[in-house]
């Protein structure tokens, strides 16, 4: 099995910088009412507000993308050390994390990393029909990466199930 690097997050502060950004951007929209119109102060309040509210926008997006790669990080770790465990014994609610854990997970390539895992588990356990389930959902999971409308063609269905009777046997 693959051993994937260990992603350790220590830096969780209260509020994050599109938060901030998020409350100045309100803050002056408050005090856009409060201040009378047509003087200097309204007329900076009215800048910084805006570039408040740019700055929210685009300080959100990359919050966005970096949670969905921690995400993705701290899945593929769950994954790798839940197929790890499977080795020595297979549990159902361990596979089904696995499963879960999933979702997070984008990559073709990481993807046929995990499902020829999942096969190998069934030489392990000299094709234990739980693990034949298994190994199904994960194909089928890992040819949906890659097929554009996220699905397994029946093609995909075959070669699954040769993958699997090629352990088996």
């Amino acid at each position: 099995m693959t051993q994937m690097a260990n992603y350790n997050s220590n830096s969780s502060l209260p509020l994050s910088p599109a938060k901030i950004a998020w409350c100045l951007y309100f803050f002056c929209l408050v005090l856009s009412f409060i201040v009378p119109k047509g003087n200097f102060l309204s007329d900076l309040i009215g800048i910084v507000g805006t570039t408040a509210l740019i700055s929210a926008i685009i300080l959100s997006i990359i919050e966005y993308v970096s949670n969905k790669k921690k995400r993705e990080t701290i899945a593929k770790q769950n994954i790798v050390r839940n197929l790890n465990t499977l080795q020595d014994s297979f549990d159902e609610n361990i596979a089904n994390a696995i499963l879960s854990d999933l979702k997070d997970i984008s990559s073709s390539s990481d993807g046929q990393i995990f499902y020829n895992s999942a096969l190998e588990l069934i030489s392990i356990h000299h094709g234990n029909a739980k693990i034949k389930v298994f190994a199904l959902n994960m194909g089928r999971w890992y040819y949906s990466l890659l097929r554009p409308e996220k699905k397994p063609t029946i093609y995909d269905e075959q070669a699954i199930q040769n993958d699997i009777n090629a352990r088996t046997s």
